[in-house]
């Protein structure tokens, strides 16, 4: 075993090594929660600029999942799709299985607006919401409701200054199997009650697998460039929509976007909710 083993296994290590490699000082944190932390790294850039303690922040998740002890503690978890069938990642379908696994990055530079504007720096968009709770399950137990989950929409909307008319697309976490969807449509209806059947729903991961970490930080950067280029990114795979989730997905092909802001949701597996508010920049 190589005497760097230990520093190279440490959640630190991928922000000590990209200081060092740049030369970046001062705020830095590494937050870890599980298929959160890309959504959460995000969220506390962003409440470190509000507060002051930084003008820009080098945020996001990245995640390497595909080595052969994960893939075997996975496989027997029940949240993946065993086999090969390159269509099986289908959330919020009757055949919903379990996710498929990928692995990536998503890195976005934040930036407090006027200093982004006096150096000219191009702005894809602007962060104006962020929550974040848990349920307080275990493992192997599936979140009953999505009371909590619905709490932490609710709270980013009303953070953002966002009625449900505002939103574009919620893009949505969608891991694909039953109980999950079933927890996911529950907490959109809770927190959208009778608009929820206007609200346009996508889980873009579905074209690229779930990246754990890196899933919400790459979906944040899709919901830049739909927010930039006006097209709703579709769900693929979801040719048997679940009636019983009473949702609107956007599917198999992407659609015009008629509003200026989207909302990111995620779940981890040990019950954290996150959820950030985003919207496109006046120019």
């Amino acid at each position: 075993m190589s005497a760097y083993t230990a520093i190279a296994w440490l959640q630190v290590a991928n922000a000590g090594q990209i200081a060092m490699r740049y030369g970046l000082q001062g705020y830095c944190k590494a937050p870890v929660n599980d298929l959160v932390g890309g959504l959460d790294a995000l969220g506390v850039a962003y409440r470190a600029i509000q507060r002051g303690a930084a003008d820009v922040i080098i945020g996001g998740g990245c995640e390497a999942m595909l080595h052969p002890f994960m893939l075997l503690a996975l496989a027997q978890s029940g949240h993946c799709v065993l086999g090969d069938d390159p269509r099986a990642y289908r959330p919020f379908d009757r055949r919903a299985n379990g996710l498929v696994l990928a692995e990536g990055a998503g890195i976005c530079v934040l930036e407090e607006y006027e200093h982004a504007t006096r150096r000219g720096a191009p702005i894809y968009g602007e962060l104006v919401g962020y929550a974040q709770n848990n349920d307080a399950h275990g493992l192997r137990v599936s979140p009953v409701d999505g009371s909590r989950y619905a709490r932490a929409i609710c709270d980013a909307m009303q953070e953002a200054d966002l009625s449900a008319s505002d939103i574009g697309y919620f893009s949505l976490d969608g891991r694909a199997t039953h109980a999950d969807d079933a927890a996911e449509a529950d907490a959109l209806a809770r927190a959208f009650g009778s608009d929820l059947a206007a609200l346009p729903v996508s889980v873009p991961r579905s074209m690229l697998g779930h990246s754990f970490a890196a899933a919400g930080a790459i979906d944040t950067i899709t919901a830049l460039l739909s927010l930039r280029h006006g097209t709703i990114p579709p769900t693929i795979n979801c040719q048997q929509p679940d009636p019983r989730h009473q949702l609107r997905p956007i599917r198999e092909t992407g659609t015009p976007l008629s509003q200026q802001a989207v909302l990111l949701g995620g779940r981890s597996l040990n019950g954290a909710n996150s959820v950030l508010a985003i919207k496109s920049v006046e120019r």
